[in-house]
């Protein structure tokens, strides 16, 4: 396996779990006796993943002092942004560490345990510039779902259609010259001005583990499911 480069998107303020986890970074909430974050690292290791690129910005000297610069063998980088510059910004700010044709990129906040080596081969194999992690809901009013040709996204629903779907996970492969050629430290939505554009977008389908702490139902699901 070669080695892969990922960037986590760990500088949300946590604004909806703030009267649960108060003055703290949303991936340093605990579950199951550790910041969610460890499990996101753990389930990265396991993946091959061997340089992960931590994109923060809230209070993220938390997240340095206790994972420091190697985390069981995973070398973390830390691209620190002066101000918030929101999922896009953050992501290409963060690119600047990574070396790689292709990196994956995650929410911290969110785990889905698939496959990336699986993921990785379907994304070259059809020449996507974006490969987007997709999980079948029952309800997928929270996320929207992907509208698909075969495994080519050609489309999102809006929010609030309550429908079975295939959902948005939360991690991507793309291309890295997808942000390269924007201007860095420039504030800018992932979702709004490069997925919604792109044009040669794929999505891996996977029925694994799939939490994301964003909301108090959620975060109170995932301390009883990662026990």
């Amino acid at each position: 396996m070669r080695p892969m480069e990922m960037i986590l998107l760990a500088g949300g303020l946590g604004t909806r779990l703030k009267a649960i986890v108060p003055d703290t970074p949303k991936p340093m909430a605990e579950v199951a006796g550790k910041p969610f974050l460890t499990h996101v690292l753990e389930w990265a290791a396991r993946q091959g993943v061997t340089h992960a690129v931590l994109a923060v910005s809230y209070k993220w000297e938390t997240i340095k002092s206790f994972f420091g610069d190697n985390y069981q063998g995973l070398l973390l980088t830390y691209s620190v942004e002066g101000e918030p510059l929101g999922t896009g910004g953050g992501m290409r700010l963060a690119m600047e560490h990574t070396s790689s044709a292709h990196v994956f990129a995650c929410n911290a906040d969110t785990l889905f345990s698939i496959n990336l080596q699986m993921m990785k081969a379907l994304h070259t194999a059809q020449g996507y510039a974006i490969t987007i992690a997709g999980k079948k809901v029952s309800d997928s009013s929270r996320y929207g779902f992907l509208k698909l040709s075969g495994t080519r996204v050609v489309g999102f629903s809006e929010k609030n259609e309550i429908a079975e779907g295939l959902v948005n996970g939360g991690v991507y492969l793309l291309d890295r010259n997808l942000l390269e050629g924007r201007d860095m430290n420039t504030k800018f939505s992932f979702e709004q001005d490069i997925l919604a554009n792109c044009k040669k977008m794929g999505v891996y389908e996977s029925d694994e583990y799939f939490i994301d702490i964003g909301i108090p139902e959620d975060y109170e699901k995932a301390r009883r499911d990662l026990l």
